[in-house]
């Protein structure tokens, strides 16, 4: 028995008292019952004391003795307390306290003699000894087949709860016993031959765990489904930390509106339950040793059904044995499919994935894309989602969307699917590589759109398939692979809806998507103002829609070097995602994470830095360390500090970034490949131009292999890669890579993008290197005329400056060239490699000059530049 009680069970009904049993004084320490001393009171319930006693004879040992309470003496009462021996006496298993005697005091009161289980409730141990989820499930698992066997013995508990589970352990291993059957009902027998102790209009049971057959106070048909959704309550309070409705409310609205809630209300899945809690979610967490946002997702699928399901109002719905409750938690332990929720498509493949992790290493960052785009398994639920904010569709277009959702679930199973099934019912494990999966459904989209196949008649069955492989394609880097789907998307939807359909503008949208991540930004843009050019007409519904939009036009103008326009427009876009969506919201933090590239890239330092600390924040607070939009910020708020000196601090959070995408997306995502190509650019800001050219030379030819020769980043790597060699005394093998690279940057970017300002800036280093000065010198001038007045210029013009004043010094221009030093040097960052090298080759040319004219005073401008690299070791 429990050496505490929660709130008593409740039991209503008439009672008729006994004047003898009432006058007897309760018994205290040390009195005897017949074989039994007492010694302490270790719980009291509704209708009986729990005392901890010592057996002498026949065998020693202490046993927990349940004597009815003075007073306690109706019929009902004692029925119930009757019930309960009987109750016990008629079960042997390991989770069941047993009963070992029975007997009466000399005033008559019943007791008897149970198994003392010096353990503590349920909940109480999970969370003091810091069980994670798995042990929690596996502690649980056996509680339920101590039910099942109560079940098998035809008597329901009907008082399940966490104070009625103690847990103690046996060798090291925590042990649950069941323990207080005193409101058990017989579903074959009577349990005992008293007054029956359940009567119609009697509340048996706890509120916050009861059945609502239980609460029906106007029928006694309960069985076993009735434990089952008790169950099904504490395995919530056992994952969320949290009851599914709140007590006290529950208490305080009253007997009628307790039942009410009961009978009625339908729970939060434990998941979005732990969201609600606030600060209190942290602790919860902390005591199933992980995080807020792990926990939270380790609940969300699988568990969310499973608790759900245990918990339905309609018992017919539930689980129809504890043992099917306890099969299903083992199934998700083994990651198998789960009963409880329908086999989707996705659901089934994610499945598949976790059973064949080692086989499918190299798939993670796809399926973790079929988990959020996908993932719903359909276009259906991704669109369905969209259409909640259209109040405008009526049933009968709702239909026809719910069949082309079902239509584009088959495709998945039948054709997506069965690329991959078949290898691993042949028992050869999973060797392809889902880039082939999606080709090869692509190829039978094609086939089954063609004349005579089974979407040849349903172009808006193909229009979803083509949007779910399209996306898929997107989010994994296959941008190539991508564009064809979405551009095939756009023309049916085109054709069969028209150009003013939310369904059309989104597929518009999505394929600008897929030509800004090609480079094609010109492209993109026009696709996004064609979607947005009936913005005045949308409706208030459709206003999320459009900033979803918008902010994608904001990132195509912030890649494109347009900041004043990007900023100008996604302060617009942020203000009204924070009043409609929230602040923690995705869409609010992918618009604050653009933000703040663009103050990065505009020399706002400490505004980046603030605003990525923000979304960074919200990011691990709610989706985790590992998860995709996290990792990004992560790796842009790395670069800011970068940008700021503190390169030790930003080359921690780089290779923290780079390593969990390689885990996570696998080491050829585009993502990743950004991220190496961090970790290089910090390596050559700390001198360490050796490790920094290898990473440059393995990003650019992943990125070849990955994205094409010509894709901008692909570029940018291999203008980054060139720095690198001539920094590293390989100037001349530098300088023939930058005039090709230059001439396809502009054709790509044009010449007044920011690539095209860098490689130029580049290119001149290179000259420099390669001891062509006055060539860098024209190249210089040329760059900082182009720059000055425009948005770009705070990006590269203090270089420019820096390395103009090095080509000067090798001329012996000293007006101009200390005139430009002067000017650069508080825009410069002093701890960056390139930077102390220029001022070092400008220190050694003042040197040579205060040599030739001691009286110049050159020797205050060398101090001033010795301070201020010194200024950078700080």
């Amino acid at each position: 028995m429990s050496p505490r009680d929660d709130t008593p069970t409740s039991a209503g009904g008439p009672s008729h008292p006994d004047s003898t049993l009432r006058q007897e004084p309760s018994p205290g320490a040390g009195r005897l019952l017949g074989p039994y001393r007492l010694l302490q009171k270790i719980g009291e319930g509704g209708m009986g004391e729990v005392w901890l006693a010592e057996q002498r004879e026949p065998i020693q040992r202490n046993v927990a003795l349940k004597i009815i309470k003075p007073g306690m003496d109706s019929r009902e009462i004692i029925g119930r307390f009757e019930a309960e021996r009987q109750a016990l006496a008629l079960m042997n298993h390991p989770c069941i306290a047993k009963v070992f005697d029975a007997g009466t005091t000399e005033n008559g009161r019943p007791y008897f003699a149970m198994e003392y289980v010096p353990g503590l409730p349920l909940h109480e141990y999970c969370d003091r000894h810091q069980l994670d989820t798995r042990k929690r499930l596996e502690l649980f698992i056996r509680v339920c087949q101590g039910v099942q066997h109560a079940h098998q013995k035809a008597v329901i508990h009907r008082d399940l709860k966490p104070t009625n589970v103690l847990v103690t352990e046996v060798d090291g291993v925590p042990t649950a016993k069941i323990i207080d059957f005193g409101v058990a009902k017989a579903t074959a027998h009577k349990l005992t031959d008293q007054t029956m102790f359940t009567e119609v209009g009697a509340f048996i049971g706890t509120p916050e765990y009861m059945s609502p057959e239980q609460a029906d106070l106007g029928t006694e048909d309960i069985d076993t489904r009735a434990d089952i959704y008790s169950l099904g309550v504490m395995l919530y309070e056992l994952l969320a930390g949290a009851l599914p409705f709140d007590i006290r409310s529950m208490r305080r609205a009253g007997f009628d509106a307790m039942r009410k809630v009961i009978r009625e209300q339908e729970p939060l899945t434990p998941s979005k339950k732990l969201e609600t809690l606030g600060e209190k979610a942290t602790e919860i967490a902390a005591r199933r040793a992980t995080e807020f946002h792990r926990l939270r997702r380790s609940l969300q699928g699988d568990l969310d059904w499973i608790v759900l399901k245990a918990m339905e109002k309609e018992r017919n719905r539930r689980y129809e044995t504890a043992n099917g409750l306890a099969l299903d938690i083992g199934r998700f332990l083994a990651d198998e499919p789960v009963q409880a929720r329908p086999p989707t498509a996705g659901y089934r493949l994610r499945k598949l994935v976790r059973r064949n992790r080692g086989a499918f290493r190299a798939l993670v960052a796809v399926f973790a894309v079929l988990v959020l785009g996908i993932a719903a398994t359909s276009w259906g639920l991704l669109r369905a989602k969209r259409a909640e904010r259209m109040a405008a569709y009526e049933a009968k277009e709702a239909h026809r969307q719910a069949e082309i959702a079902q239509a584009v679930n088959d495709f998945l199973n039948q054709d997506l699917l069965s690329t991959v099934a078949p290898s691993v019912e042949e028992g050869r494990g999973i060797d392809v590589r889902m880039r082939e999966v999606l080709d090869v459904a692509a190829a039978r989209l094609d086939e089954s759109s063609a004349p005579g196949g089974r979407f040849a008649d349903k172009p808006l069955v193909e229009a979803a398939i083509r949007q779910t492989l399209g996306a898929t394609y997107l989010a994994s880097g296959e941008y190539e692979a991508a564009l064809p789907q979405l551009q095939r998307e756009v023309e049916l939807r085109m054709e069969h809806q028209g150009e003013d359909d939310i369904q059309t503008a989104w597929a518009l949208h999505d394929e600008a998507v897929a030509l800004f991540r090609l480079g094609r930004l010109e492209e993109a843009e026009r696709g996004l103002q064609r979607v947005l050019r009936n913005e005045a007409h949308a409706s208030p519904a459709e206003a999320q829609d459009v900033a979803d939009w918008k902010s994608t036009l904001g990132m195509i103008y912030e890649d494109a070097g347009r900041f004043e326009e990007a900023e100008t427009l996604l302060l617009d876009v942020l203000a009204s995602q924070k009043r409609d969506l929230g602040p923690d919201h995705p869409n609010t933090t992918r618009t604050m994470t653009t933000l703040a590239n663009i103050y990065q890239r505009t020399g706002r330092y400490a505004e980046s830095e603030a605003l990525a600390k923000q979304v960074l924040e919200v990011c691990l607070r709610t989706d985790g360390e590992e998860a995709p939009e996290t990792l990004r910020i992560l790796s842009n708020l790395a670069n800011v500090i970068a940008n700021q000196g503190r390169l030790r601090e930003a080359q921690e959070y780089m290779i923290r970034a780079l390593e969990a995408k390689k885990r996570i997306l696998g080491p050829e995502n585009p993502s990743t490949l950004n991220s190496m190509n961090n970790v290089a650019e910090v390596s050559a800001m700390l001198d360490e131009w050796d490790q920094a050219e290898a990473l440059h030379r393995e990003t650019w030819q992943l990125r070849v292999k990955v994205l094409g020769a010509d894709h901008p980043r692909t570029l940018g790597s291999r203008v980054l890669l060139a720095n690198a060699m001539a920094r590293n005394g390989k100037a001349a093998e530098a300088a023939p890579i930058m005039v090709d690279t230059l001439a396809r940057i502009r054709k790509v970017r044009g010449p007044d993008h920011p690539d095209t300002d860098a490689a130029r800036h580049v290119y001149a280093v290179v000259l420099l290197a390669e001891g062509r000065p006055a060539r860098a010198e024209k190249e210089l001038r040329s760059l900082l005329a182009d720059l000055a007045g425009t948005s770009r210029e705070a990006e590269l013009r203090e270089f420019a400056q820096l390395e103009l004043a090095v080509a000067l010094m090798a001329r012996n221009e000293k007006t101009e060239s200390l005139a430009l030093l002067r000017e650069a040097l508080p825009g410069l960052p002093p701890a960056d490699a390139e930077t102390r090298e220029a001022l070092s080759t400008a220190i050694g040319a003042l040197e040579r000059w205060q040599g030739e004219a001691p009286g110049a005073g050159y020797d205050a401008e060398i101090t001033r530049l010795q301070e201020f690299l010194a200024s950078g070791n700080e």
